[in-house]
């Protein structure tokens, strides 16, 4: 067994000048760990690598510190030479303004990867951005959370990556957040915003994946698309949008297209939206799909279009200036 272990402190030396830290971890095997910590305003780039085909049971950890104003953060953790079990975590903490966190995971197959950011914005911390990537792999965790104003959080999940959990939580204003699945299987990705000038899109190809957005706040935005449902009975998509505030906008978009030889099972949507100027799209084709929109406040419209294969649809308005429309066909 090979165990690497780097810890890095950089600690602020003297009045209110913050010192600039450059630190850079490299590890090559399993059983790694690197743990930097920096105060100021400080640069990390860990770069860890198994390179050992077959191999079973390694797996890499990092983890970020950072407390101060303009801070990097770089994760490179690439185990695509092995074939089974190695889980890979990485974790990023930032404590400041203008903060950058990027971390990439390339696995093979099979084992579960675990990706975290956590920016928190101090005195009105502003401008902070997280990336993560999650490449060939089943069953990985990735979730940022972001406090402060103008946040963006993006997540993207490629190639053979199946049954995966994605979460972005942003608190504070002017937030900004992508999910991306590009072709995986039974993933789950949730949008969690609070306050002001939000907006959220989710896309998601593959079967039996599911998809959540909540948003509360002012000038909300909130769009998903789903692709594919499933060939079993009883499973399939399901979309839900709840949207509490002021201008917000709601899209909801499903697609099943399976062959005629399999049993569809597809599609379900909800969305609820309360406030003034909202307006809700929903479209669904082919599957056993479900509506649901419901609507209260102010000058508020619900559309539901719907392509064959059992479909059903449900408006409820409450408030003044509502318009709904619905075609099934």
């Amino acid at each position: 067994m090979k165990k690497l272990f780097a810890l890095i402190t950089v600690i602020l030396l003297c009045g209110y000048s913050f010192a600039q830290n450059i630190s850079t971890v490299n590890e090559t095997g399993g059983f790694n760990t690197a743990n930097v910590n920096q105060t100021g305003s400080n640069t990390s780039t860990i770069n860890q690598t198994s390179i050992n085909p077959g191999s079973v049971g390694k797996s890499n950890d990092a983890t970020v510190t950072q407390d101060g104003a303009t801070n990097t953060s770089t994760i490179l953790q690439d185990r695509s030479g092995g074939q089974q079990s190695n889980k890979t975590t990485g974790w990023v903490y930032q404590s400041g303004d203008n903060n950058l966190s990027v971390i990439q995971q390339d696995g093979y197959y099979q084992g579960s990867n675990s990706a975290k950011v956590t920016q928190i914005g101090v005195g009105g911390g502003a401008g902070n951005e997280a990336y993560q990537y999650q490449l060939n792999n089943y069953g990985n965790q990735s979730e940022i959370y972001q406090s402060g104003d103008e946040n963006f959080g993006y997540q993207e999940i490629r190639v053979v990556a199946s049954g995966n959990h994605d979460y972005i939580g942003q608190f504070g204003m002017m937030n900004t957040a992508y999910q991306y699945n590009e072709s995986g299987d039974e993933t789950y990705a949730n949008i969690n915003q609070h306050q002001n000038n939000n907006y959220a899109w989710q896309y998601q190809h593959g079967l039996k994946n599911k998809a959540d957005i909540y948003q509360d706040g002012n000038s909300n935005k909130a769009y998903q698309e789903q692709s594919g449902g499933s060939y079993n009975p009883g499973k399939g998509h399901r979309a839900t949008i709840t949207q509490l505030g002021d201008d917000n906008y709601a899209n909801q978009y499903q697609k099943e297209n399976v062959s005629d030889s399999f049993a569809p099972s597809a599609n379900n949507s909800i969305i609820y939206q309360e406030g003034s100027d909202n307006t809700s799209y929903v479209s669904q084709t082919e599957g056993l799909n479900i509506g649901n929109v419901t609507q209260v406040g102010d000058n508020n419209i619900g559309n539901i279009y719907q392509n064959t294969l059992s479909n059903t649809a449900n408006i409820n308005q409450n408030g003044v200036s509502n318009n709904a429309q619905v075609v099934q066909q």
